[in-house]
């Protein structure tokens, strides 16, 4: 039995007001940074990653303005990773590291 933590990946929230839809990688938990990748109901915009604190979130969660939508399938979350490490401008070697081990589980 394994009473592990885990930590999901790929949890997307849609802000009620305007429909915009955040998906959440958790590539730096032990800095309590993750990363941030706004989206709309089509797709997510992998070029512009934004990294965003736990107390982001935990106000995300807390504030009433988003619906959680779930996690996206294991295959989608691992092309968007790609996406982000081979278009995402700005980001550093460090940041780069983090997100390929995500990828590699």
């Amino acid at each position: 039995m394994d009473n592990g933590l885990q930590i999901r990946q790929g949890t997307v929230y849609r802000e009620l007001a305007t429909g915009k839809r955040l998906l959440l990688i958790h590539h730096n938990p032990m800095n309590l940074q993750s990363m941030a990748i706004p989206g709309t109901d089509e797709t997510f915009d992998c070029a512009h990653p934004a990294l965003i604190s736990i107390d982001d979130i935990i106000a995300i969660r807390k504030s009433g303005a988003f619906e959680e939508l779930g996690d996206v399938p294991q295959d989608v979350l691992l092309q968007i990773l790609d996406a982000v490490i081979s278009t995402a401008s700005g980001l550093d070697e460090n940041t780069i590291k983090l997100l390929e081990a995500v990828r590699q589980g």
